[in-house]
């Protein structure tokens, strides 16, 4: 683990575990972050950059899942500014106010992840 890096709250397996993304604002573009992941990709619009988003990290679980790979490569997380951004989001979302960006979770049951 690096400087700047979270500890995982859970340890991901390929039997099961917990994505996490974020698509947020910064500038004049969106930013999409697979958290547990590291996978950042930018886009003009959120809707398709969140479905990007996931769809790079499934393709990602899917390979180390038929590879049958370290289970370290499930536990990847983005670094801390990206965290620090989404429990703002959360916040907001929590308390009801406008929130500035959008967040997923997607649970990995049975070796493969659903939406």
């Amino acid at each position: 683990m690096y400087m700047g890096m979270p500890e995982m709250k859970v340890w991901n397996t390929k039997q099961k575990g917990t994505l996490e993304f974020l698509v947020y604002l910064e500038a004049t573009k969106y930013v999409g972050v697979c958290l547990t992941l590291d996978i950042v990709e930018e886009g003009e619009d959120p809707k398709k950059l969140m479905e990007s988003i996931v769809e790079s990290a499934m393709g990602h679980v899917k390979l180390v899942q038929s590879k049958n790979l370290d289970d370290a490569l499930l536990n990847r997380p983005a670094p801390q500014n990206y965290w620090k951004i989404y429990n703002k989001v959360l916040e907001e979302l929590q308390e009801n106010r406008r929130a500035g960006g959008y967040v997923y979770t997607m649970p990995i049951n049975s070796g493969v992840p659903h939406a």
